[in-house]
C-alpha cells in the first residue's frame, strides 16, 4: 500500500496537485516508518517536501527535509540520496540560500552523471536552472533551462523537458 501511495504522491507532485501529493506522501511516510523502510521513507519525505514547498509551507518542508537528512546519513542507497539532495536544493533556494542550493544541485548533478543516473542528472540540472533563474544569475539559468529542454526531449524525458520549458515561460523556481 505504501508503495502505491508513494507513486501517487509523485504523480500528484508532477501534476501540481500539492494538497493531494501531501496527503499521499504523509501516508507513505507513516507506513514506511512503521515498516522500518528507511530508504523508502526518505523518498516519501522527499515527495512530501516537494508537495509542501509550492504551497508555501516552508516550516513543514524544512521539517520533512530534516527528517530525510537524518535518515539519508545512514543510507547506502545512493540513488535515493541523490533524489533527496535535488529536492533539498529547492528548499535551500526557498530559504534564499542560493549558494548552498546551487552547490547541492551541482554536486548531485556531477554524482548522477558519474554514476549514469540520467533522470537524476536531468532533475539536478532542472533544479540548478530554476534556482539560477530566481537567484542572482537568471541569464545563466535561462541558458541552462533552454539547453535542458532540448537535451531532455532528445533523451526521451518529455516531462523534464516540459518542466524546463514551463520554468522558462514563468521565470520562477516553482
Amino acid at each position: 500500500m505504501a508503495e502505491a501511495e508513494l507513486f501517487l504522491a509523485e504523480l500528484a507532485c508532477d501534476s501540481n496537485q500539492g494538497a493531494t501529493a501531501e496527503r499521499f506522501a504523509q501516508d507513505a511516510v507513516q507506513e514506511f516508518q512503521k515498516e522500518k523502510e528507511s530508504d523508502a521513507q526518505i523518498l516519501a519525505l522527499t515527495f512530501l517536501s516537494r508537495a509542501l514547498l509550492p504551497q508555501g509551507k516552508i516550516g513543514e518542508t524544512e521539517g520533512a527535509v530534516a527528517k530525510a537528512k537524518i535518515l539519508s546519513a545512514n543510507s547506502s542507497d545512493i540513488a535515493t540520496r541523490l533524489v533527496f539532495e535535488v529536492d533539498n536544493a529547492y528548499v535551500l533556494a526557498a530559504a534564499r540560500d542560493f549558494n548552498g542550493a546551487e552547490n547541492l544541485a551541482k554536486t548531485a548533478y556531477a554524482e548522477a552523471n558519474k554514476l549514469g543516473f540520467v533522470q537524476t542528472q536531468l532533475e539536478a540540472s532542472l533544479a540548478l536552472g530554476k534556482i539560477e533563474m530566481t537567484g542572482p544569475n537568471p541569464a545563466a539559468g535561462r541558458v541552462l533551462l533552454q539547453q535542458l529542454a532540448k537535451d531532455a526531449r532528445a533523451r526521451g524525458f518529455a516531462l523534464i523537458a516540459r518542466k524546463a520549458s514551463t520554468a522558462l515561460e514563468s521565470g520562477s523556481a516553482e
